[in-house]
């Protein structure tokens, strides 16, 4: 049994798994989120998408999330349970917790993750000011 919240779209660029997206600029698209972007929910598509595609987003529940560089920059860990926005080409990174920021969030991990590790996360978009 599957607890997760899927939304079939179409890929409006190739897509990988376990990346944010955000909503693309036609209805019932999506591409990928950036850094600073709204993230909508993860794709769930082992293999990827070419453009034009159907692809699965998780827009809530448990999936693989794939971790890119947090706030420090290169080698820096994404710590369980601490809310994670859209980076660069769609990984997830662990906000910085700097005064008077405000991020939109992704989810958070299940588990401590460095850069490059695929880990399970529970996708939950929101926000979170420091």
């Amino acid at each position: 049994m599957s607890n997760k919240v899927i939304k079939a779209c179409v890929a409006a660029v190739n897509l990988t798994h376990g990346r944010a997206v955000k909503y693309g600029s036609t209805d019932g698209t999506v591409t990928i989120a950036g850094a600073g972007d709204r993230g909508i929910g993860v794709t769930d598509c082992p293999g990827g998408v070419t453009a034009g595609e159907p692809v699965d987003v998780v827009l809530s529940g448990i999936t693989d999330m794939v971790i890119g560089d947090g706030p420090g920059g290169a080698g820096t860990t994404s710590a369980a349970g601490m809310p994670l926005r859209a980076l660069a080409g769609g990984a997830l990174g662990q906000t910085p917790s700097t005064a008077d920021t405000s991020y939109w969030t992704v989810g958070y991990p299940t588990v401590t993750a460095s850069p490059g590790d695929i880990v399970p996360g529970m996708v939950m978009p929101g926000r979170v000011t420091f």
